[in-house]
């Protein structure tokens, strides 16, 4: 009997430092470093390609392309016509350029690729043929579901031969309002769309957090 409680008393001791390790882990805060999440390839299926192991972006969402095809759907209902959606997504504002140039000079300095792509989004030429529709086919998704995202503001989308460009920035880090914040949500939207699948085999997202709410730069290459 004496040998029985001690082996139930060691049981739970171990139990609760377990639990209580396991509660300690996921306290931490998330990092300030600006983590790029990037889905290698757009399956023809449709489907984003799932990246294993991907890391989670700042804001502390999924990756987009862990997102299912259902849930996309099922929110990418338009509007009705005739609703207002001003009170959803907003244009960048300047001091959104503000915090993404300063995103994207801290980038320049730690990725050669992060710097090659925003010389092709910002100084490449545009494809007539090409870069005008993809803007406005972007822009569309972005105004069809500018409500969820009331506290985004979004540059308008840029490509030139190579890529889109597309930056934006949170104005909260209310956790009651991050969905609404959610930029990857977004982006997810865009891939389930045929002519996105048709024009670009890969998307790379980077993301960083400053005082005011999480900061995003995605490039979508052209295919």
């Amino acid at each position: 009997m004496i040998v029985l409680a001690v082996l139930l008393v060691a049981g739970v001791g171990t139990w609760l430092w377990m639990r209580t390790a396991s509660m300690d882990a996921v306290s931490k805060p998330d990092s300030a470093r600006p983590v790029r999440v990037t889905t290698p390839s757009i399956e023809a299926s449709g489907a984003p390609a799932a990246a294993a192991d991907a890391p989670m972006p700042a804001s502390g969402h999924p990756d987009v392309a862990g997102e299912t095809i259902a849930a996309a759907q099922d929110a990418a209902r338009p509007p009705a016509l005739g609703s207002d959606t001003s009170a959803g997504v907003r244009p960048l504002s300047v001091e959104g350029e503000r915090r993404v140039d300063k995103f994207l000079a801290g980038l320049r300095t730690t990725s050669t690729d992060a710097k090659d792509y925003e010389t092709l989004g910002r100084s490449e030429p545009a494809d007539p043929d090409w870069s005008p529709r993809l803007e406005a086919l972007i822009q569309q998704v972005i105004e069809r579901h500018a409500r969820e995202f009331s506290r985004l503001e979004i540059s308008r989308p840029r490509c030139s031969k190579s890529l889109c460009m597309l930056t934006a920035v949170a104005t909260t880090r209310n956790p009651q309002q991050l969905a609404k914040t959610d930029f990857q949500r977004l982006v997810g939207y865009m891939m389930q769309e045929t002519w996105f699948r048709e024009s670009f085999f890969d998307v790379s997202t980077t993301v960083a957090g400053d005082a005011t709410g999480d900061v995003y730069v995605s490039y979508f290459i052209r295919k």
